[in-house]
């Protein structure tokens, strides 16, 4: 048995059913013939980029499927907005001022008039150093 071996039955186990722990993958690993330690394991599940979902291990595309919409994201996390002469400020919980932003750039597929420029431009409020979320 190879690495490349036991990384695709690892992929195999974790489409088919939920795996929360290494040591649940080390069981199920263990009923098709292989055995791996916990360093094996996590050095696999890093090589395989899965991450690990309140649902168990999953490959990134599994994890994330589409986002939440701008309203979910907004009903969560959003507690207040104040207007500050042209702008607003968008009052979030700490350590969520990103997923606000995030969930405007992807959300609202933005379209905002750059002024300075006379242009046109796609949303990307996260990065613009124009349009701040603060917490």
């Amino acid at each position: 048995m190879n690495k490349s071996y036991r990384q695709g039955q690892i992929l195999k186990l974790i489409r088919a059913r939920s795996l929360r722990t290494q040591d649940e993958l080390a069981r199920a690993l263990r009923t098709v013939g292989i055995r791996a330690t916990q360093v094996t394991l996590s050095r696999d599940l890093r090589d395989l980029g899965l991450v690990k979902t309140a649902a168990g291990y999953a490959q990134p595309a599994e994890a994330a499927p589409a986002g939440r919409d701008v309203s979910t994201v907004l009903r969560e996390f959003l507690l207040d907005v104040r207007v500050a002469q042209n702008l607003l400020v968008l009052i979030t919980p700490p350590a969520h001022a990103s997923s606000v932003a995030e969930a405007l750039d992807h959300g609202l597929a933005g379209n905002h008039w750059d002024r300075r420029r006379r242009q046109h431009h796609p949303g990307d409020y996260a990065n613009r150093q124009e349009s701040s979320v603060v917490t």
